[in-house]
């Protein structure tokens, strides 16, 4: 039996339930700000858009995160450790 057995919590539920209150109270210091309407409703909406900024760029950091190690398993751990055993390897 392992640590996260007998707690019952592993780091994903710890890590989600840390995310989770902080959207929440961010979203009741929105509700509760001293502005109007208007103002809060406009402050939600540049969230959002910069949300969906961010997350248009997940693909494509993804692809290049996926072709970077692509390249680095190829490399083969011997190379990417040390330029010079690259240099060996080639002559």
């Amino acid at each position: 039996m392992d640590a996260q057995d007998k707690v019952g919590h592993g780091t994903g539920t710890v890590v989600l339930a840390a995310l989770g209150g902080a959207a929440v109270g961010a979203a009741v210091a929105l509700l509760l700000a001293p502005r109007s309407g208007r103002e809060t409703r406009r402050q939600i909406a540049g969230y959002v858009d910069t949300a969906k900024d961010t997350l248009a760029r997940v693909p494509e950091a993804l692809k290049q995160a996926s072709h970077a190690a692509r390249e680095a398993l190829d490399e083969g751990p011997a190379e990417a450790a040390h330029p010079a055993a690259r240099h060996a390897s080639r002559n």
